[in-house]
């Protein structure tokens, strides 16, 4: 529950590269995951790092899975329902950031850069 530039990637990098793991899971949410991947995969030896967001948390059923039907027209994400209830409050805080990202990735692109630039 910290800060993704506070965690000692030294440390973590050193008990990825002693352990035999192949893959390295990686489960936090959005985009935390992604920037954690980014700054420990320098350290770490031919290892693969997947960000798998939330799907642990639908394997240990803390999360209900909304039906096909919102799932076939992509607003799983706004149904889904943890066990206490709707996460609307996360998605109310974080929907800003998401259209603040896209607006940037779409404009980088449209000047010829990269998304990540």
């Amino acid at each position: 529950f910290i800060d993704v530039n506070d965690y000692d990637y030294p440390a973590i990098a050193e008990m990825i590269n002693t352990s035999d793991a192949n893959v390295v899971w990686i489960s936090m949410t959005a985009p935390k995951q992604d920037y954690f991947a980014v700054k420990i995969k320098p350290l770490i030896a031919k290892k693969v790092l997947i960000g798998v967001g939330a799907a642990f948390r639908y394997s240990l059923g803390q999360y209900q899975i909304p039906n096909r039907f919102l799932q076939k027209i992509g607003l799983t994400g706004l149904f889904m329902r943890k066990k206490n209830g709707v996460l609307f409050k996360w998605y109310a805080t974080h929907i800003f950031k998401l259209l603040r990202f896209s607006i940037q990735i779409i404009g980088n692109r449209l000047r010829g850069k990269k998304y990540y630039e």
